[in-house]
Parts: structure tokens; sequence; C-alpha cells
């Protein structure tokens, strides 16, 4: 059973943050403009940052989150005055910082593909971003057939409703290829985003009714489209 959300259009942050010189390599970009993260952080602000730096400066990325509910953290997030702005620092400098905020995460950045996981994630056999898919190749998809590719892979199950949703803006619309081979769910997506240029994904428990909180894979374009699907794997 699959449940699908349809991401609406959103601002992480002012759209006057353009981006720098694509020859700039995503590790070296500056944050020329006031980025502040309130302390202390909590279990979802390190993924969620990353997303909007990925968005606001252009890089690709992908952002698994801890197994929390994100919501409640959000909503009751301590009202500190105290504050950690990232201006001035490049952005390998802000992961980083971001890594000393909150240890339990860890990043890697392989050909300019910047993705940052639980620390414990990355070698979890049981971990659904490291099961090992089969040939995954893909033919002229726009970002939502990819997911449901890949959701296909996850389930067993044949899933053909994102792509019909996708195609909201430009970005959103692109057509592109793939030819990864056998490799692990997470390598999928790292292709999908490499093939794609202008997207990114993330990782995180949301509600799924009527099964409750499960994982939900989302591909975001830099424009606006965001498409997210849920993962309901075979017992």
């Amino acid at each position: 059973m699959r449940r699908l959300v349809l991401g609406v259009a959103f601002t992480l942050l002012s759209c006057a943050a353009a981006a720098q010189d694509a020859a700039v390599p995503p590790l070296e970009r500056l944050i020329d403009t006031d980025y502040s993260l309130r302390l202390p952080v909590h279990e979802c602000t390190v993924p969620g940052a990353v997303a909007g730096l990925a968005r606001r400066f252009h890089f690709r990325a992908g952002v698994e989150y801890l197994p929390v509910d994100c919501q409640p953290y959000h909503q009751n997030a301590a009202r500190s005055k105290e504050s950690v702005n990232l201006r001035g620092l490049t952005i390998r400098a802000a992961l980083e910082k971001l890594s000393a905020l909150d240890p339990r995460y860890r990043w890697v950045e392989t050909d300019g593909l910047i993705v940052m996981r639980p620390l414990e994630a990355w070698a979890d056999p049981k971990n659904m971003l490291n099961y090992t898919t089969g040939s995954f190749e893909l033919e002229e998809v726009n970002f939502g057939g990819a997911l449901d590719a890949v959701v296909s892979a996850l389930t067993g199950k044949q899933h053909s409703t994102a792509a019909s949703l996708a195609e909201r803006t430009e970005q959103g619309a692109r057509r592109f290829s793939v030819r990864a081979g056998a490799t692990s769910v997470a390598a999928a997506l790292d292709a999908i985003v490499r093939q794609h240029g202008d997207a990114w994904w993330e990782v995180r428990l949301s509600a799924v009714p009527p099964n409750g909180l499960g994982p939900v894979i989302w591909i975001w374009t830099r424009d606006g489209s965001g498409i997210g699907s849920a993962v309901i794997r075979p017992r």
C-alpha cells in the first residue's frame, strides 16, 4: 500500500540570494547572506539546513533525517535568543559547523553532490537507502517518474503516480535518463539528482494515514516542484 504526497511550492529562504557562478565548486561557494539557525539545534535542524543551503546556493544534495517526526520539534522549538549565523562561511565550513553542532549526522561529497545522513545510517543493513536494487536504468523520465522507479524497486510493486504530478514547473518537467546498473537506493537517488541537475532528495518520517508514521522519499527541484512518496515495504 502506498500513499503519494504532492509537495507545494515553497520558499525556504529569501530568493534574493542568487546562485553563485556554477564554475565555483559547491564546497567552496560562499554563504554571502544571513543564514541563522536557532540554538540549541534539535533532531531535524541539520538536514533541514542542508536542504535549505542546496536550494539557495544551487548544489545537488541528498539528506536523510533521523527517524523522528520533525513536526513536534519545529512546533515546540525552544524560543532561545541564541543562534548561529553561517554567513561568511563556505559551504564546506558550514557543513563542518553543522556536524559539530549535531555529531549524530555525517556528510560526504562526491563529484559535486553533497549527502548528509545520520551517522549510524551509512552502514546500517536495515536502512532502506542501503537496500540494493537490480539494474537501475531510466529513459527520458521526469523526476516524478524517477521517484516512481525508486519506490517500485523498494516495494516490489509497480508505482506510477508521481510522474503525472511532476510537471508543474520547468524543472519539474525536465526529462533525463539514468544508467546506474545494480546499486543501492541511496546511490540511485544520487544518480537521479545528478542527471536532473537542479534537484535534491530527502528522506524523513511523515504521517501516512492510516498507517501512522512512515518513511517518505521526496525529490525537490529548485523552482518549487516537489513530490514525496511513502514507502510501505512488504513484511
